[in-house]
């Protein structure tokens, strides 16, 4: 800030020049008269007192017209310059949760908060020391107890808006501990928000909570609370917007789903744009005019990483207006069948049920590749190409394959494990380990052969059997290799029954699930054939194994579409060096790779958790390094309802805390800034304008020289000496 508050007034110092001008307008130039007794006469001591008192008078007045110059134009000093310093502590809490990314006149909340803060802080006197923290997800330290106040402006200015939805409790309880670790007496606290229901009272422990803190601060200090204003009639919402199917492969048509919905009273005639957007290119795009769900098709084109994303428009709130889904489309999704007979065999109705062959110009079926592979020669697979590996019946099961396949297996992999002639001790001792391995349970040391056995889906409880529980026709079961499981006794914990073996009114579990590691297992005791059961014969035979499949992947993309405030991890397969991050609002922050298990074996891998923004993130690193190096994050959709509370509200659900309440087109603000870091030296200017009139008025009515009793002076002086010059003549 300038030395004036109003700079272009000081235009009005040319009034100095007036008096000078007036008198130079009014001022009467004596006749020439060439008599030498005239120059004795003027220098007579009266004429030089009266020049010397018109000249006080005309300098007082000048001076006069500078003092009403100056006094508009509003003089200030900084206290700075004038060495006031007052070591106050200043504490800034800005709510930064998703609403204050609503736009309120030609900007957003959480813009107008930075700014007022940044010329708040900047106008603060000599010694004051600021801290100031953001509330998102949580509660974000941008600066503590810094006295360069330029500093602080500096981090204000780059900051934006999350997408968290903290509650405001989380802040004050925040301030709270702060307050009582440093130590702090009486400390000014100034929060800035736009005091939206959902942050402010969102449950009744939650307005409890904020109430409990906010008497406690303001008993430890001056709390001001700023409202930034915003609300509105209505608002649009995207809920959700995913893939139906999340498994995704190239030529296949895929289906999105996205969900709008609307919050308060949208206009009659509302109508609001659709688009849908991928890499950055709009795709299609329609019209629709109420909440519900909205579908779009897309069929890939060729492999890559894609960043599919639906946009809504229509009203002030643009965060919840946009979401996005980051997914990996491949050729086909590689599933590896290890079989030892070639032909037709138990493999080969496996094969045909997840990678039915299809017409040239037909669409595609099914997402899955299939490969056949001898189990004899799968050491030489790189089983991390494949995204499922069924292993089917074998009785010589390698000590070096059952290695592989565990590790798959715990690095995310999925592997379906078929019965039949199998020899149970080595998968056992290679595949079940005493627990410590990937099969599901211990199998029994022979298999057992059914009398009007059937397979049966009505006792499971797991997700995926419901689609098959209201089957009429059984499935005829003749033989199965079981698991060593004694008859009255429990499943341990973690196996999950997906089909049960049944005799009469006897169940037996033959088809079941564990996870370990970060992949799953399922072991299907019987053969994936026709041989010891029908199965392959009935129709639901597909559709379960397309089912199981899609079950054992899960989706591909959940670890890289995240919402606010989950975590991103991802193993590092090359480098431990210090990586890269660029994310939304032009931040950046370097990730270290650490081993986050005790296991000997554990992988490097990265984690970021500050996932306050919404946005995509991008790990600058090359492929090599990391499978995944982008992921999104969406909004929440907690936030969007922005009705917000009252200063009476705030006030009477909160306790009653004494505070100040700044509204937003209240500038009371400004007036505590000016009053702490500027000397207006207006008043003071006026006081000596008063001063100076009536010094002014005094001399001029003790020296008689008024302007009017001025010129009789003058004429009566010139009478005199015309009369004396008269008589020496005659």
């Amino acid at each position: 800030m300038g030395l004036f508050q109003n700079p272009l007034l000081l235009i009005g110092l040319s009034g100095v020049f007036i008096p000078f001008i007036i008198e130079w307008l009014f001022r009467r130039r004596p006749r020439q008269v060439s008599l030498p007794t005239l120059r004795y006469l003027l220098l007579r001591k009266e004429q030089k007192d009266m020049r010397r008192q018109n000249r006080i008078l005309l300098l007082i007045r000048a001076l006069g017209c500078l003092l009403i110059a100056l006094s508009v134009a509003r003089p200030v000093l900084h206290n700075e310059t004038t060495g006031v310093s007052t070591n106050k502590d200043m504490i800034f809490l800005i709510d930064g949760t998703a609403s204050m990314g609503q736009q309120v006149g030609v900007t957003t909340a959480f813009k107008t908060a930075t700014r007022q803060t940044s010329d708040y802080i900047s106008s603060l006197p000599k010694g004051s020391k600021v801290s100031l923290f953001v509330l998102t997800h949580r509660v974000e330290t941008i600066i503590e107890n810094e006295i360069d106040l330029s500093i602080v402006a500096g981090r204000l200015r780059p900051l934006e808006s999350s997408s968290g939805s903290a509650p405001i409790g989380v802040g004050l309880t925040f301030l709270q501990k702060y307050i009582e670790e440093n130590k702090l007496e009486n400390p000014e606290i100034y929060i800035f928000s736009d005091f939206q229901k959902i942050t402010w009272a969102r449950s009744e422990k939650s307005i409890s909570d904020a109430a409990t803190a906010m008497n406690d601060l303001a008993n430890k200090g001056t709390l001001n609370l700023i409202d930034m204003g915003g609300g509105g009639e209505y608002n649009l919402v995207l809920k959700e917007f995913a893939p139906i199917d999340p498994v995704l492969a190239v030529g296949r048509l895929v289906s999105f789903k996205g969900t709008v919905d609307i919050v308060g009273k949208p206009p009659g005639d509302l109508k609001i744009p659709v688009n849908f957007v991928v890499n950055g290119i709009k795709k299609n795009a329609r019209e629709i005019t109420g909440p519900g769900r909205v579908d779009f098709e897309f069929r890939f084109p060729k492999a890559g990483e894609y960043l599919v994303t639906i946009e809504i428009e229509g009203d002030n709130f643009a965060t919840d207006n946009k979401r996005s889904y980051l997914c990996k489309v491949s050729e086909d999704v590689r599933v590896l069948l290890l079989d030892k007979k070639e032909g037709i065999h138990d493999g080969w109705f496996f094969q045909r049920a997840i990678d039915p062959p299809v017409k040239k110009g037909q669409d595609r079926l099914s997402p899955f590749g299939v490969k056949v592979v001898n189990t004899s020669r799968a050491v030489y697979e790189n089983f991390h190409e494949y995204s499922i590996i069924a292993l089917s019946a074998t009785e010589d099961l390698d000590k070096s394959l059952a290695a592989k396949l565990n590790n798959f297996v715990r690095d995310g992999g999925g592997l379906i494990v078929f019965g039949g002639d199998i020899n149970a001790y080595h998968y056992n001792q290679h595949l079940y380990k005493d627990g410590n391995g990937v099969l599901p349970y211990k199998l029994d040391s022979k298999s057992r052969d059914l009398t009007k056995g059937s397979i049966s889906f009505t006792a499971s409880s797991h997700p995926l059997a419901a689609s098959f529980t209201t089957l009429t026709n059984a499935i005829p079961l003749g033989r199965i290799w079981p698991i060593a499981l004694k008859k009255g006794e429990s499943l341990m914990e973690g196996v999950d029954v997906l089909a049960h073996a049944q005799v009469g009114e006897e169940m037996m579990p033959l088809i079941i699930a564990k996870k370990t590691g970060r992949g799953s297992c399922v072991y299907i005791g019987t053969t994936a054939g026709i041989n010891w059961n029908l199965f392959a014969g009935d129709p639901v035979y597909v559709t379960f194994f397309q089912d199981l499949l899609r079950y054992l992947i899960g989706n591909p993309d959940k670890g890289v579409n995240l919402n606010i405030g989950e975590r991103f991890e991802e193993p590092v397969l090359v480098s431990a060096q210090h990586l890269l991050l660029n994310g939304p609002g032009r931040m950046r922050e370097r990730l270290t790779p650490k081993k986050y298990s005790s296991e000997i074996d554990s992988p490097l891998k990265v984690r970021f958790e500050n996932t306050s923004r919404n946005g995509e993130y991008v790990i600058d690193t090359i492929p090599e390094v990391m499978k995944r190096r982008r992921f999104v994050v969406n909004a929440s959709d907690e936030e969007s309802d922005l009705a917000r509370l009252s200063e009476d509200e705030i006030r009477g659900s909160l306790g009653g805390a004494s505070l100040t309440w700044i509204a937003p087109d209240d500038d009371t603000l400004f007036r505590k800034s000016e009053g702490k870091a500027l000397t207006d030296l207006a008043f003071g200017i006026l006081w000596g304008l008063v001063i100076l009139l009536i010094t002014e008025s005094f001399l001029a009515a003790r020296f008689g020289l008024r302007r009017g009793q001025g010129l009789q002076t003058l004429t009566n002086s010139s009478s005199g000496i015309k009369t004396t010059i008269s008589k020496e003549n005659s």
